[in-house]
């Protein structure tokens, strides 16, 4: 019942493309659509959006999601320049 009254909210605030345009991204990445439909049901609940979300929106909506996730990933890098096995001799390694 929750995904069907979901569902109703969806179709109430998408373009006809924009719901083509979801419904072939959740063929390809159903956990990505997952992700734009919880956040264009978000938008609609703080108020930003209170027309339909064109084909164009939803893209900038998918868009945005995807540099919000590469931001988070953090990557480490090790710095070897420079180590010499001689250094370990240093600290008693």
């Amino acid at each position: 019942e929750m995904e069907e009254v979901r569902q109703q909210n969806l179709d109430r605030f998408l373009s006809k493309e924009a719901r083509s345009r979801l419904q072939v991204i959740k063929m390809v990445k159903a956990s990505q659509a997952r992700q734009v439909e919880d956040a264009i049901l978000q938008m609609v609940r703080m108020g930003q959006i209170r027309s339909q979300v064109s084909e164009k929106q939803l893209l900038d909506i998918l868009e945005g999601l995807r540099e919000s996730k590469a931001k988070e990933e953090v990557k480490i890098i090790y710095n070897r320049k420079g180590f010499d096995e001689s250094d370990d001799e240093e600290y008693d390694l």
